[in-house]
Parts: structure tokens; sequence; C-alpha cells
């Protein structure tokens, strides 16, 4: 078998990380009151219908599920392979930081809230939550 016949086509998502209200909004500048969900948002949406895609990071979503611009919605995969990449968020920008190590820790989330709500007590913010899930260190959250 050559070279060439080895190669497998694979999509390429790129899932979006935002702080609440501050997603890209997507609409038809004839209908705006159509505009799509973000994908990160189409994922809460997609955990409070589907009991199944609970059991998902963000991150394995794609796995299972592609993102539909036209719709702003997660559908059913139906063929394919896929690999994901989340955007990259430097350390600086805490807040969006330590949101997109929680997207990498915690499965199922349906909200912002849940995010932030760690083995029962809700937190103010998502680098407290990521504390106390023991994403990151007390010592790290100092220094930055």
């Amino acid at each position: 078998m050559g070279f060439a016949r080895m190669i497998m086509s694979h999509s390429i998502y790129r899932l979006t990380v935002h702080l609440p209200n501050q997603q890209n909004i997507i609409f038809n500048e004839n209908d705006i009151d159509t505009a799509k969900h973000a994908m990160l948002l189409a994922w809460f949406a997609l955990n409070r219908i589907y009991e199944e895609a609970r059991r998902l990071l963000y991150t394995e979503i794609p796995e299972l599920y592609t993102y539909k611009q036209e719709t702003g919605e997660w559908n059913p995969r139906q063929q394919g392979r896929v690999i994901t990449r989340m955007h990259t968020i430097h350390p600086n920008n805490k807040e969006l930081f330590h949101l997109r190590m929680l997207l990498l820790h915690v499965r199922g989330a349906q909200s912002f809230s849940d995010l932030k709500t760690v083995y029962g007590r809700r937190y103010d913010t998502f680098t407290a939550a990521a504390l106390a899930l023991n994403i990151i260190s007390s010592n790290d959250y100092l220094e930055q």
C-alpha cells in the first residue's frame, strides 16, 4: 500500500473559549433575531438535552457530534474522524485561562455556573473553581 493510500481525511475542530457574554455572535444582517449559538454555548445546550453528551468533556464532543455553523447546534456525527484543538489562552488572562482549564476537566457542564460549581459549592470566579478542583495550586494562583 502506497503512502498516498494511507493518508486519511480528518475534520479539524477549533473549539472556541470565551467568558460569559463575550462570545462572537453570528447572524444574518437581514434577520438579527436568528443569531446562532457559539460553540461553547451550543455545548451547554447539548448537555441540557442529551444525557449521553454529559459524559464528555468539551474537547471530546466533536468525536460524537458535529457543529453546524448554519444552525449554531451540535448534531450527532454520522461519519468521519476528527482532530480537536482548543484555542490557547495566555495565563495572564487569568479568568479565561482558568475557564479553559475547567473545560479540560469538567464533563457535561450545562452553563458557566456549572463550571464554577465544585462539590456543590458555587465559586465567584473560574480561578477560584479551578483552585477548588485542584487543577491549579494555591502557589500558581498567588504568583499570577
